[in-house]
């Protein structure tokens, strides 16, 4: 079905079994949407590994699901604008040579200067990670967090950060800060507060939103 509609430009691939590889060669791709809704007792084959070549024409890129997904190789994305959920969710995630595990970028190659809003899912708050993500976005204008919000109320504040250490988008683009289920906890305003203080072209504060 796909391989015979060669003019798709937005597809969403939700709950997808039968098959463990799924391979996709598709320019004219602007939105993809991979979610996952993850089942104790599910005795049919699961997608692993899903692969999308040529994505030249790729603008979103949205990863649905925090704990359960298949590892994401997308090549020749150049114009992608838009990128997230990254979290633990998806294993492993790759945008042309550079690779994305566990959340972790383990081998960054290229800065993403065309993507302009990144979402992280995050089970606890970690500094030191998300600014990892902002030095590879150097365009950023909207930043995304989604806690656990169960998990977050057990958490230690217990956040550092190097005031002075550059980070191109804080310094010169990022303007707007949305943290998903926000409760005003201790561990949420330090968090917060690094970006706050850190931003330099921030327009909206904070966008506190529970979900």
């Amino acid at each position: 079905m796909i391989s015979n509609s060669p003019g798709i430009d937005a597809m969403v691939l939700d709950t997808n079994f039968g098959h463990r590889r799924l391979c996709l060669s598709m320019p004219r791709l602007r939105y993809l949407a991979v979610s996952v809704r993850y089942f104790d007792k599910v005795e049919e084959v699961e997608l692993e590994h899903l692969v999308v070549e040529d994505a030249s024409s790729l603008e979103r890129l949205l990863l649905h699901h925090l704990n359960y997904g298949p590892s994401v190789r997308i090549t020749g994305a150049t114009k992608l604008k838009m990128l997230g959920y990254l979290g633990t969710g998806f294993p492993t995630i790759e945008l042309g040579d550079s690779i994305f595990k566990g959340m972790v970028p383990v081998s960054f190659v290229e800065q993403f200067s065309t993507v302009t809003i990144l979402a992280l899912a995050m089970p606890k708050p970690k500094l030191k990670l998300v600014i990892d993500y902002l030095r590879c976005f150097p365009c950023l204008e909207k930043l995304i967090v989604k806690f656990n919000f169960n998990i977050w109320k057990s958490v230690e504040p217990g956040l550092h950060w190097d005031p002075f250490a550059p980070i191109e988008c804080l310094d010169h683009t990022l303007k707007t800060i949305e943290l998903q289920s926000y409760d005003g906890l201790k561990t949420h305003v330090e968090f917060a507060k690094f970006f706050v203080k850190r931003a330099k072209v921030l327009k909206l504060d904070i966008a506190m939103q529970s979900m």
